[in-house]
């Protein structure tokens, strides 16, 4: 989310290009549309913005990437790539890690298919 947000700041700030900017505009919009009906929680409002999200998360990682090495004058830049993608990879890896604690062994059910387990057992 926060790599999204950096992406929607690189389009508006360097990349103002309409595809990048209906990209960003859908998003954003659909997100506020979301988020105003009764029951926000439910990620199937937000199902749609998935793939947008992701590509606005890629073009902030490249544009972090970009812009901290042109920040730094060293002839080489490769020591700068590499702990930043270090910290993408980590953060990933934590993001799985914390998954995988609180829904995979905890074995957190999904209300839609408990709704169904329990009407079919009826």
């Amino acid at each position: 989310s926060l790599l999204a947000v950096a992406g929607a700041a690189a389009v508006f700030l360097r990349k103002r290009e309409s595809p990048l900017i209906f990209i960003t505009g859908f998003s954003l919009a659909y997100m506020v549309l979301a988020m105003s009906m009764p029951h926000w929680i439910n990620l199937r409002y937000l199902g749609n913005t998935f793939g947008p999200v992701c590509l606005l998360a890629g073009l902030g990682a490249w544009w972090i990437i970009e812009t901290g090495c042109q920040w730094m004058d060293t002839t080489d830049r490769r020591p700068f790539a590499a702990v930043a993608i270090a910290i993408l990879i980590g953060g990933a890896a934590a993001d799985y890690i914390r998954f995988r604690h609180y829904f995979v062994r905890d074995e957190v059910v999904d209300l839609s298919i408990k709704w169904l387990v329990d009407e079919r057992n009826q």
